[in-house]
């Protein structure tokens, strides 16, 4: 899991914050689970980068299969 986590990471510097939604194709075929640690890694750099939780919210409802994850993760995340 937390290679996966490291990859969002790396994901959302790639991303510069913005368009996080791309990130999705990276994750088609696994499960919840690896999904949700990959998420993780995403939205949890994001807020340390100062991207507000709105925001993120807003580019929650724009991933096409992932959605509900990303907004259970996101309540996660401080």
């Amino acid at each position: 899991f937390f290679c996966l986590k490291g990859l969002g990471i790396t994901m959302m510097s790639k991303f510069n914050g913005q368009h996080l939604e791309g990130s999705e194709k990276y994750m088609a075929g696994l499960s919840q689970t690896y999904k949700s640690a990959f998420y993780q890694g995403v939205l949890g750099y994001a807020r340390l980068s100062g991207v507000q939780r709105g925001t993120l919210s807003t580019t929650c409802d724009l991933f096409l299969t992932d959605g509900d994850l990303c907004k259970e993760v996101l309540v996660t995340i401080k």
